[in-house]
């Protein structure tokens, strides 16, 4: 009879949480590509909210399905990718030394959470929104800054989105898991950086979201792969990168991330980038994908130079789906008498998209090798390392537009004649610069047993180095009725360093 109430499902429990329970009732499951979701009855009052729910309407990938038609997942799924994702770091965490020192029963809740709603505030295109704020860090007036993540947060766990039974999100948090911190919760959703994370536990949980081998990376690495179609990307990935992690006390009382990757883990940490790297070579940053990306990018910011355009944006984002986003913004752009925007759009976006030809492309590694001008090769490199704002970027392709226009007077005015794209995303760059080895099994604070993993895999560094030189590159395109022969290349390219010192120096 003593034996009796360990057979009750709540005993299986680990750590007294039901979403890390192995087995049983505590779970179920949800079919899902690459493999199935298990969740608890109180988390699926949270899947099924109104608030999450709108992430069905997000795809993904924002215009890769273009060039790429097995791309149409949307955010909805790869959230729910996350969660499982992160209920297995924090269930494979919980065997590691020191685990209780930096989470309660709490803090997993919250990371479990956290790990479910990191897509909450994405909306149409809004990857774009976030590279053309993100390539402005150095302007006075940096564009989109209303459109920020705390903004959008507050939005949608206290906003009109409710059930039936008129709960918000927020409240529905506070009845299903009325332990987790909400201000925690938003610090670690919200956060650029692990410094402005005051407490060991959102440091913690913030790195098993931003970091290179964090819950959001393992999951999209596998995820896109498979509806891609691109292969040697195995959905045990995960299982096979957990034994390696572990926690170590001097990071925790430095205030640094405290999950390590063991060194018997390196090989799994080298699978999971490079099938990042060759996801940016073969897919995201592909010719056609960064062409309609900087199509987008350029029809947002002529639209933002008007005064009431991004505040009308925040009140639609979290409502529409892409047809309705391009909707809104051709609808403005005739409202303000700027068809030429909205031509474009319709050109770009619509049925058949037209796709602009890139006459000059240059990387770090062609620049060293081609036969280009010592200056000329000085002035693109410092674009090549992000020394050139988004503003002055965008001023260098009007530059180019009005003088190819002098070139084809005949050209019809549907948007600009000339793009330039320089592709800009931080959390790219994530490469396995950030993360740490132990070198030894003793664990302590002996600082010499620790290192970075860039330097103990000569593979991780090839990959760094790749990226830098190689995947990163400026594109010059321009409109496919003005054919890219070698007698408009040599002046464009002429154009173009001039354009750019120019903005250099003022």
């Amino acid at each position: 009879r003593s034996s009796i109430p360990f057979c009750r499902p709540e005993t299986r429990f680990r750590a007294g949480i039901p979403e890390l329970a192995a087995t049983g009732p505590a779970l179920k499951s949800r079919m899902m590509p690459v493999e199935p979701l298990h969740y608890s009855p109180r988390m699926e009052t949270l899947l099924r909210h109104p608030s999450l729910l709108r992430l069905q309407r997000v795809p993904q990938l924002t215009v890769v399905r273009t060039a790429a038609p097995g791309g149409t997942h949307n955010r909805y799924e790869h959230s729910l990718g996350v969660a499982e994702s992160m209920r297995k770091l924090l269930s494979g965490l919980l065997d590691e030394p020191f685990f209780m020192t930096i989470l309660s029963n709490n803090s997993i809740e919250l990371g479990i959470l956290a790990g479910l709603l990191s897509s909450l505030t994405r909306f149409p295109y809004s990857n774009i929104i976030h590279e053309i704020h993100q390539r402005a860090s150095g302007e006075s007036a940096r564009p989109f800054a209303n459109v920020s993540r705390k903004a959008l947060l507050d939005k949608l766990l206290n906003g009109k989105r409710a059930y039936s039974d008129g709960l918000t999100l927020s409240e529905c948090i506070s009845k299903h898991f009325p332990e987790v911190d909400q201000t925690a919760l938003v610090h670690v959703l919200s956060a650029r950086s692990p410094s402005e994370l005051a407490s060991p536990t959102e440091r913690t949980i913030y790195s098993l979201l931003n970091s290179s081998l964090d819950a959001r990376v393992i999951d999209f690495v596998r995820r896109d792969s498979h509806h891609l179609g691109i292969r040697g990307m195995d959905s045990e990935l995960l299982d096979d990168l957990l034994p390696h992690l572990t926690l170590e006390r001097r990071s925790i009382e430095e205030g640094k991330p405290a999950v390590l990757l063991k060194q018997t883990g390196i090989s799994v940490a080298e699978r999971i980038i490079l099938q990042r790297y060759w996801l940016y070579q073969r897919v995201y940053w592909n010719r056609p994908n960064r062409m309609l990306a900087s199509a987008i990018k350029w029809a947002l910011t002529e639209l933002n130079n008007y005064d009431t355009f991004e505040p009308s944006l925040l009140e639609i984002a979290l409502d529409v789906d892409e047809p309705g986003f391009l909707s809104f913004c051709k609808h403005f752009a005739t409202e303000h008498g700027r068809t030429d925007i909205r031509d474009f759009l319709e050109l770009v976006t619509g049925d058949e998209p037209v796709l602009y030809n890139d006459v000059i492309s240059y990387s770090e590694a062609e620049l060293s090798r081609g036969d280009i001008d010592q200056d000329d090769r000085r002035l693109l490199r410092m674009v090549l390392e992000d020394r050139i704002g988004h503003s002055k970027l965008h001023q260098v392709s009007r530059v180019l537009s009005e003088y190819v226009s002098t070139l084809h007077p005949e050209a019809e005015s549907r948007g600009p004649l000339v793009i330039v794209d320089l592709p800009f995303e931080p959390d790219s760059r994530k490469l396995g610069e950030d993360i740490r080895v132990a070198f030894s099994r003793s664990f302590g604070s002996d600082h010499s047993a620790f290192g970075p993993l860039d330097k103990a895999s000569p593979v991780i560094q090839g990959v760094i180095e790749g990226f830098r030189k190689e995947l990163t590159r400026m594109r010059v395109f321009v409109r496919p009725d003005i054919h890219p022969t070698r007698s408009l290349r040599e002046p464009l390219h002429a154009n173009l360093v001039k354009a750019v010192q120019y903005e250099l120096q003022n």
